[in-house]
Parts: C-alpha cells; structure tokens; sequence
C-alpha cells in the first residue's frame, strides 16, 4: 500500500471515530434517565405586607422535599442548577392560593406550573411528602403610643419621634394589645448622657408588647417603624447602693430606764437598705471606709412606753448629705416594753435593751 492510501485509511478512520464519538455523545445527552433531588420550599408573605404564611407543623416557614425527575441527562444537569436555590410559593402567585385559611398545597400539581419547570424538558413524576398543610392569616394595622423607659436612676424629660407607631399583627392578636396600645422604647444606660443637659438619641429600638414577642421574632408580626429619635433632657441622675444589713440603735429617755425595759420582738436589725444620690453624693460617703457606714434608730419618748408589744418607727441617721435618700422595705420594728421590778436586775443592758434581743446573723 502507497503511503498516500495509507494516510488516508488513517484520516478516514479518525473520523469516524470523531462522529461516532459524537453520535454517542448525542444520544447519550438525549437518553431519558430518573433521578431524585433534594430542594427546599419556601412560603413567602406577599410584598404589601399585609398577610402572613407558614407551614405545619410548628409554624415553619421552609421545610424540605424530595423531587423525582425524568428527562435527558442534559436536561436534567440543566435542572440541577435551577435547583439550587430554595423554591418560593407566594400566595396569589400561579398554583398558591390567596385566600386567608389553611390550605392543602398538592406538590407536584404546583411546583410543575413554576417557571423553573416549564419548557425545562424534564417531568416533574413526583414528591415526597406530597402535600404540605400551609397557612394564611391576615395582619391588621393598631395604632400603639410609644413609652420611654429610662434607666434607673435617671430623671428627664423625654420627646419622642414618632410618638406613635403602627404595629401589623394577626386579627386574632389585636385584642391582646389592649383599648390602648402602648409600647416601649427601652433607653440603654450607656446611651445616656454623663452630664446633665440636652441629648439627641436616635434609633432607640423599640420592644414588642409580651403578648406578640413571640409572633414578632417570628415575622408574623412587625413594628413600623422599629425604632424611634428621642429628645432626652436629662435633669438628674442618681445611683443606688444596697447596704446588706443596718443595726438598729434604741433611743430610750433616760429618766424611763430605770422604769421600763425595752427588747426586740422582730430582728435588731435590717437587711437589704437602699440609698440613693447622685454619683458625686455616693462617691463622697463612700469616701474613707469604700463603703456606706449606716446606722438606724428607734426615737422613743416616755409617753410612748406601756407594757405590751409597740412599733416603733426607724429612723436614720449618721447620713448628711443633701440629695441622698434612705429606703427600706420595713418602716418599723416590733417591740416589747415591760416594767421593772423595784430591785434592779443583773445583766442589764444601759440603753433599755434587754440581753436576749435579737443579734444579727454573722456577716
């Protein structure tokens, strides 16, 4: 054989390698095949924002399914990129119903009507589960004043842009806000101004009532706007300091000691007493020790002691300073006057109070 047939024996088998090669290809793409995908569905709420969609159970709003496909191999590569992203089923869009209730959504009677899957050369066979139960409810608009909550310690004077908002919940919820709806712009104490005087606060979120926290977190209920500008004008500011536990002193006259003795029926002394000032005015009590010294007193007069149990009102002292304030849950103290006997008794104690009163615990 020449070398001339010989190469082109060569170039005739080459290609038909090439076309038969590429017929295998063809047909290859073109052979109907059966596959399963995984994708997610997602209910949407429609973009007026006036209803609200989820899916059973437990209020979900994306849940995931098993498609069965069939369709050539290129068809169902092409697929597989749409697939990608989550499906979104938005009431009133092709297949989703609008209407507000619950609804039996059949899967694969929906999702074929989806763009995605039209034109696509691929069958939409099956899925799995093949109907979802989804939900739709309607939001209605109420009108809620917004309260400023400061924090403790702080005396101001507040203006408030808006000093309304519109809060869109479920119909069934909108009795829960009350005949007048409030809702509360929490002020953080870092945003507060450390000197007294004029502040502009903007962007203070606000916080959704208790009964629709939930629904709000959610996204089946919203505020509108979420936030609000304050005008703050701060006219004081003070802190408090709880001092665990105050002696407290009896004040007997001394032309009754000899006469009555006075004990204690309840503790001799208090727990949990709170003071209050400015930061300068606490800074400077707590000046020498680093801590508040506080005692309390019981001011009794003659005529205020007969035999039997009396209370006594508590008094404090020892505090001088302008501005700072004394609180405590228990005003008065319990106590027992009983008349002496003409020989005076050993162990007496010379302020009136009597050996076994009662001691404060260990500190």
């Amino acid at each position: 054989m020449s070398d001339g047939r010989a190469r082109q024996h060569v170039r005739t088998i080459i290609i038909v390698t090439i076309v038969t090669l590429f017929i295998w290809v063809y047909a290859e793409s073109e052979s109907l095949r059966r596959v399963s995908r995984d994708v997610t569905i997602r209910v949407v709420a429609p973009t007026d924002h006036t209803k609200i969609v989820w899916l059973d159970p437990n209020r979900q709003t994306s849940t995931d399914v098993t498609l069965s496909l069939q369709g050539s191999t290129a068809a169902l590569d092409m697929m597989r990129s749409r697939l990608t992203a989550p499906i979104e089923l938005t009431p009133g869009e092709i297949g989703v119903p609008a209407s507000v209730g619950t609804h039996d959504l059949l899967l694969r009677d929906v999702l074929r009507q989806l763009p995605r899957f039209e034109r696509a050369g691929v069958t939409l066979d099956s899925v799995q589960p093949p109907s979802l139960s989804m939900h739709i409810e309607e939001l209605v608009p109420v009108q809620a004043t917004v309260r400023v909550q400061l924090p403790a310690g702080i005396s101001a004077t507040v203006n408030v842009t808006p000093p309304t908002v519109t809060i869109h919940v479920p119909q069934r919820l909108a009795k829960t806000l009350g005949d007048e709806p409030t809702i509360t712009a929490q002020v953080p104490v870092e945003r507060i101004p450390n000197t007294i005087g004029d502040a502009v606060l903007n962007g203070v979120r606000l916080i959704a009532p208790t009964s629709i926290a939930a629904d709000v977190a959610q996204g089946f209920a919203r505020i509108d706007p979420p936030a609000v500008d304050l005008g703050v004008k701060v006219r004081e500011k003070t802190t408090t300091e709880t001092i665990n536990q105050v002696p407290i002193q009896l004040g007997v006259p001394a032309d009754a000691l000899d006469e009555y003795k006075v004990e204690f029926v309840s503790a001799n002394y208090l727990t949990d007493v709170r003071v209050t000032g400015s930061p300068e005015a606490i800074a400077q009590l707590k000046q020498r020790t680093g801590s508040i010294s506080l005692f309390a007193y019981v001011p009794l007069l003659y005529d205020d002691l007969r035999e039997g149990e009396i209370d006594g009102t508590i008094v404090f002292g020892n505090l001088q300073i302008e501005g700072v304030r004394i609180e405590s849950n228990t005003p008065t103290v319990r106590l027992r006057v009983t008349k002496r006997e003409p020989a005076s008794g050993e162990g007496e104690e010379p302020n009136g109070a009597a050996p076994n009163a009662s001691e404060p615990p260990p500190s």
